[in-house]
């Protein structure tokens, strides 16, 4: 009975340490919160609407955009401008304005012309990330977030898009791959207050290596911040190994134009991403260009 007893105990300590030498491999592939974070630009909404401006009508059209399409989006941006101005403080201050940007309106209101850094500080700019959670030969998942500083001026419906490029060791793109995980959401705010969270709603793509999550920035408040979480699989029966993926994400912001911005796939295989809209401006923001691996993540 005694050497019977000794066997288990024998056989429970070999497998307590094949255990432990299995756990720290795992926890070098699981990143914590507040790291692997590559940032965006932060890019200002009224500065789109001087390069529209600015623009010749070989640049716009460089852009997919007609110069009608140009000067509506800009006389719709300016009459949302000029009805933001006579909010009152409280509207304002719900629509995330600090005292200078309504201090900034109200001489704007009065008649008084802006410059183009108090214009900028008058209206909102978004910035946003991308975040490595989890990366292992057969599965990565990363996060990609926006955040507005403020109320967009146009308030319509958005997108957020993302896709992909994996390759194996050898540097050959891995083309059996699955989005196994996908969710977007957007959370809305009534001055520096939660009023709710919700789904966002995908685009139905025939396409395996995007995605593109649209809302509308009005609900219960203004969409302040919002992500998209996604999970790419390689199959059970692909015999492959993850060594790296490319992401590339932006935001999409409706100047005029009810309808969502699509995502337009016709190139595969690339992290090009075209929002695109019949007789519409979509302002791209939040773009962001990244490769993670086992070691982290890196832009490009």
């Amino acid at each position: 009975m005694k050497k019977a007893t000794k066997r288990i105990f024998c056989l429970l300590m070999t497998l307590a340490m094949s255990l432990s030498l299995v756990t720290p491999a795992f926890a070098l592939d699981s990143f914590e919160a507040g790291t692997n974070v590559i940032e965006t630009e932060p890019y200002n909404e009224y500065d789109y609407i001087c390069a529209l401006r600015n623009a010749s009508v070989a640049q716009l059209h460089a852009e997919g955009i007609t110069v009608q399409e140009s000067i509506s989006a800009i006389n719709e941006f300016e009459a949302a401008f000029d009805l933001r101005s006579t909010l009152s403080d409280d509207e304002l201050k719900d629509l995330g304005y600090s005292s200078e940007a309504i201090q900034l309106l109200r001489r704007y209101a009065n008649g008084e012309e802006l410059s183009t850094d108090e214009m900028r500080a008058a209206t909102a700019t978004c910035s946003g990330s991308i975040q490595l959670q989890y990366f292992s030969g057969r599965k990565v998942s990363v996060v990609y977030r926006w955040t507005w500083s403020m109320c967009p001026t146009v308030q319509k419906t958005d997108a957020a898009a993302m896709r992909w490029v994996v390759s194996d060791p050898n540097g050959t793109r891995i083309e059996d791959i699955l989005c196994s995980y996908k969710n977007a959401y957007v959370t809305y705010y009534r001055g520096d207050e939660v009023t709710y969270t919700r789904n966002a709603t995908f685009q139905a793509i025939d396409s395996f290596d995007a995605v593109n999550a649209q809302f509308p920035m009005s609900y219960a408040g203004y969409g302040k911040i919002g992500c998209i979480k996604i999970t790419i699989t390689l199959p059970d029966d692909v015999n492959n190994t993850i060594n790296s993926i490319k992401f590339a994400a932006k935001y999409g912001h409706t100047l005029s134009s009810s309808a969502a911005p699509t995502l337009s796939v016709g190139i595969p295989w690339s992290l090009s991403i075209t929002f695109t809209q019949s007789e519409s401006v979509v302002q791209r923001l939040a773009d962001c260009k990244v490769r993670v691996s086992s070691s982290g993540i890196e832009k490009i």
